[in-house]
């Protein structure tokens, strides 16, 4: 692989472990607001 190949690669990593980083943030939230709702 060429070094354009890799830093193409290490970019997306990057945007998949903040999106993942987002999306277990946000599923965290729910599960809360869930557990609040169910309380009530």
């Amino acid at each position: 692989m060429d070094a354009d190949t890799i830093q193409a690669f290490r970019a997306l990593c990057g945007k998949v472990r903040e999106m993942t980083y987002i999306l277990d943030s946000w599923l965290a939230l729910q599960s809360k607001q869930s557990d609040s709702v169910e309380s009530r």
